[in-house]
């Protein structure tokens, strides 16, 4: 199985794009500056100017004009970017409750930590062309496409549970696991992956710019 990064764990892969993130889903929808942002949250401006442009990219902020002396950010309303994070944010907040501690989204919680994103992203790829007869993934296979280990792997994979991302299978006498295609969450994070990859390719084409992501 091919390493597979979802636009998703971009949009979420480090703490001040998950910052943002929650900021900007949460915000009631005027312009801020980055001195604005930079007020409201634990980012510098440096980190706001850098890690706001996969924002910008994947239509969930919008950014102002140059006509405006300082360069402005508002929470994109209506992109489809926006309605699917939305839908799956819903789905998520459904199907399980993130810790009290937690003051983001249920998004930002579960791919929160590193070993949740690549574990997210690997059933999320076994999924997109799942079949019934298709083996489930035993320990070694999950094991050898994240970085963290098993007693690591196997706590997370709680929350995967609780979210109806994955489901273990009783084919065998020892436990292997299957993507649960057929939940709601697991269906509306296929949409927001590919709703963020069309909304990144067609801002770069747009620009016609090389944009590291």
């Amino acid at each position: 199985m091919a390493e597979y990064i979802t636009y998703i764990t971009k949009l979420c892969e480090t703490p001040p794009r998950r910052t943002l993130l929650d900021n900007f889903l949460q915000a009631e929808g005027d312009w801020q500056t980055a001195g604005d942002i930079v007020g409201k949250t634990n980012i510098d401006r440096q980190t706001v100017g850098e890690e706001i442009e996969f924002l910008v990219l994947a239509g969930v902020a919008e950014r102002s004009d140059s006509r405006h002396r300082f360069t402005q950010y508002r929470p994109a309303r209506t992109t489809e970017s926006r309605k699917a994070i939305t839908m799956a944010n819903e789905a998520l907040a459904a199907t399980a409750r993130e810790p009290r501690e937690h003051e983001g989204t249920p998004l930002t919680f579960l791919y929160e930590s590193s070993a949740r994103r690549e574990l997210v992203d690997l059933f999320l790829e076994a999924g997109v062309r799942w079949e019934e007869d298709d083996e489930p993934l035993s320990k070694l296979e999950i094991n050898n496409h994240t970085s963290a280990d098993w007693p690591e792997v196997r706590d997370e994979m709680e929350i995967l549970y609780a979210y109806d991302l994955v489901a273990e299978s009783d084919e065998f006498g020892y436990p292997r696991y299957v993507p649960r295609t057929d939940s709601q969450t697991f269906g509306r994070l296929l949409t927001l992956n590919e709703t963020l990859a069309e909304a990144v390719k067609t801002t770069v084409d747009e620009r016609d710019d090389h944009v590291e992501l």
